[in-house]
């Protein structure tokens, strides 16, 4: 059954266009929050589930279409907004956890510890421009906070981070 699982989750990648969509039906969806499982299992079982490839590519697309203020957590595969979509929260605004997680497992498939670090210092340094503090969320149009400050993704990040440097 986990290797059926596995099999179906590497299934959802875009070769075209080059990652992990949002769904099956929505192929051209880029989503942030699609590599989490590959993340979490590799976090806490130390269990590559997605192949170097599909991660490395899937960052370096989100790179490509990334904003200032950090990654859009669902886009179009181009980077532009959804219809009705404002930049915060969901609505394509920057979750740090997303971020942080897909650059952390990025050096666990082969992306240089180097290029691990900037991205994460980058991203940290975009996160506390206004608040000394991990933020529910970035507009990634205005990168100012958008909703609660979240003081348990420091230990989220945290975690991560050293789990994935073991």
């Amino acid at each position: 059954d986990i290797e059926r699982a596995i099999q179906g989750y590497r299934s959802l990648y875009n070769a075209e266009r080059h990652f992990m969509p949002t769904s099956q039906r929505q192929r051209d969806i880029l989503g942030q929050d699609t590599l989490y499982g590959a993340a979490l299992t590799y976090a806490v079982f130390g269990r590559k589930v997605l192949s170097d490839e599909q991660v490395l590519a899937h960052v370096r697309t989100s790179q490509k279409v990334a904003t200032p203020y950090g990654l859009r957590v669902i886009s179009h595969a181009d980077g532009s907004l959804l219809p009705g979509h404002s930049g915060e929260y969901v609505y394509g605004g920057s979750w740090f956890l997303c971020d942080a997680a897909n650059y952390l497992l990025a050096g666990a498939h082969g992306l240089p510890e180097a290029e691990v670090d900037r991205l994460l210092a980058d991203r940290v340094r975009v996160e506390i421009a206004h608040v000394p503090a991990f933020n529910e969320s970035l507009s990634t149009v205005t990168g100012k906070p958008h909703g609660h400050i979240l003081y348990s993704w420091n230990s989220g990040y945290s975690w991560l981070d050293r789990k994935s440097t073991v």
